[in-house]
Formats: structure tokens, sequence, C-alpha cells
């Protein structure tokens, strides 16, 4: 429970950090905090799949409502490290002047 808690947190304080760096992206941010983002995605995004499954085994054997908490924050870090590389990648071919969308 912990654990999600802990990837949870890490990436939510990284993106807050890189969302203020880039004034609510209305100008590019470093390469170096654009390289820290692509990494904590990758990390947090990684680091939840086992946290999950951690936490459906805890919850299949303890049958309490508040462990199916941090099972939900461990799907909610996944979606957003995903999310972000999903949106990343589209926003830097849409940058190299290509199109993923028609």
């Amino acid at each position: 429970m912990l654990l999600a808690f802990a990837i949870a947190a890490i990436q939510q304080v990284t993106f807050l950090s890189y969302l203020f760096e880039t004034t609510f992206f209305t100008q590019s941010a470093s390469e170096e905090g654009h390289a820290i983002m692509v990494g904590v995605a990758l990390f947090t995004a990684f680091m939840s799949i086992p946290s999950f499954f951690w936490n459906i085994i805890m919850v299949k054997e303890s049958h309490e409502k508040r462990d199916i908490v941090s099972t939900i924050v461990a799907v909610a870090t996944f979606a957003f490290g995903v999310g972000f590389l999903v949106f990343d990648f589209i926003y830097r071919i849409h940058a190299l002047g290509g199109r993923v969308f028609y």
C-alpha cells in the first residue's frame, strides 16, 4: 500500500514541477527537464505494475475496502505515466512536422 502511494507521490511531484518549469505548457522545457520527465514516466509506469499485482493479492487476502484505494492509485499512476509518454510522442511527432492523426 505504501509503495503505490510512494510511486504516485514521486510521479506527481515531478509532473507538477515540470508544469511550473514550462509555465503551464506555454514554453518548451529544457531538454534536461524533458529527459527527467520521460525517465520518471517510464519508472513510475513500470513500477506501478508490480505494485498493482501486489495490491490485488492483498485485497483478495484481506477483504478490506481500504486496500482497494492503493490498487486504484497504482492503476492511476500507470495511466498517468503511459498517458504522458503517449502525449509526448504525439507532441514530438507534430513538432517535427509529422502527423499522427489525419
